[in-house]
């Protein structure tokens, strides 16, 4: 005797039709794992609503290979797109997605920016051990807070309401033990998609401050002028009966003017706090006996310095005047020649569809770069 309760047809659970959406991105990321995809645009947005976020991400983890790439940090990517180099290279490339805006943005950082923001996180640790060198009581929280480079910041709506905001930043610093981080660094050019003080409401607000302070450094396109901003959270205490309400500071100056001429003025720079890297709950002995000024600077004009030094080499290897050792002319040779492309037996299986669709409907030009990942067009919309 059949079952009662089993479903019958008209209630069964189906499958929501795959879009062309949706179909577009594994193919595109798969073209990037296998580096048949040299990524000329470096800032590539892709219209998405969350619905099929959730398809996509449920696709690709369908394939553990590219499953694995996706999830990894250092998504590598042959090819530099740059007609003025001659041999590959290996690029880095960061990945987001806001369901405010239904835009999925994957982009590639420019080599200045990721040498540049190297050097910052390596000075910033140097400083915090220097303060753990000096001080007993701060060498265990200095030693509990790390690097942790691009890796996802997932954040979430204060109002439990369903929403994905996720950032792949630049560069980041988190207390073991906690969901966000503490210090988050962002670059950006001027003109350009990338807007930082949407960036750091979206990082301090949306993670209800909890990410206590974000850096960001906006690099002129058309001058030489560097600014950078430091926005921080911020308790208002507008209505005692309600509680404190949750905003931001910001403070700006100029590193670099028009000329490349650093800021004079002593002891201007990168300042950050160290209670901008304490999580809430660190230990009430570290709070009562540490010093709540204390803080770390990185002066403009070692920041100028730096960044002068990573300009000028990236403008060589632009020209190809960098010394290229006569150990590698074989292997670079290697890499110029095509190889055969490996099939993969899963893509048929697993990306059957997306390959159906692709081949109806993407073989048009897709226009990118149209609205950004926190950009001024999306604030509008």
């Amino acid at each position: 005797m059949a079952n009662s309760t089993e479903p019958s047809s008209a209630m069964e659970t189906t499958t929501a039709p795959l879009t062309a959406n949706v179909a577009r991105i594994p193919i595109l990321l798969r073209s990037l794992e296998r580096g048949r995809h040299n990524l000329d645009d470096p800032w590539i947005v892709l219209p998405l609503q969350l619905h099929e976020y959730d398809d996509l991400i449920v696709r690709i983890e369908k394939n553990e290979t590219l499953w694995g790439w996706f999830y990894d940090k250092a998504k590598f990517v042959y090819g530099s797109g740059d007609a003025a180099v001659s041999y590959h290279m290996l690029t880095l490339i960061r990945i987001s997605y806001d369901s405010r805006t239904s835009t999925f943005v994957i982009r590639r950082p420019v080599n200045v920016h990721e040498a540049f923001k190297s050097r910052v996180s390596s000075w910033i640790q140097d400083r915090l051990r220097t303060i753990a060198d000096s001080d007993a009581q701060l060498e265990l929280f200095v030693e509990d807070t790390v690097a942790c480079g691009s890796a996802t910041v997932l954040l979430e709506s204060p109002d439990n309401e369903r929403m994905v905001i996720s950032h792949d930043p630049d560069s980041q610093f988190k207390y073991l033990g906690t969901c966000w981080p503490s210090v988050v660094i962002e670059l950006a050019r001027s003109p350009g998609p990338k807007s930082l003080s949407r960036l750091a409401r979206d990082y301090i607000l949306q993670s209800q401050g909890y990410i206590r302070a974000v850096v960001g450094f906006e690099l002129d396109t058309q001058t030489k002028k560097v600014s950078l901003t430091v926005w921080r959270s911020h308790l208002f205490f507008l209505h005692p009966e309600k509680g404190p309400t949750l905003k931001m500071r910001s403070e700006t100056q100029v590193l670099r003017d028009e000329l490349g001429i650093p800021n004079p003025v002593e002891r201007s720079g990168l300042r950050l706090m160290l209670h901008d890297f304490a999580p809430d709950f660190i230990p009430d002995d570290l709070t009562a006996t540490a010093d709540p000024d204390v803080s770390l600077l990185i002066g403009s004009a070692a920041l100028c310095e730096s960044l002068g030094k990573i300009e000028e080499s990236e403008r060589k290897r632009e020209a190809g005047e960098l010394f290229k050792s006569p150990r590698y002319t074989n292997f670079v040779k290697r890499l110029r020649t095509p190889e055969p492309v490996e099939v993969y037996e899963e893509d048929g299986f697993v990306f059957g569809e997306e390959l159906s669709i692709h081949e109806r409907f993407l073989d048009r030009r897709v226009r990118t770069g149209m609205l950004g990942e926190g950009s001024e067009m999306a604030e509008r919309g």
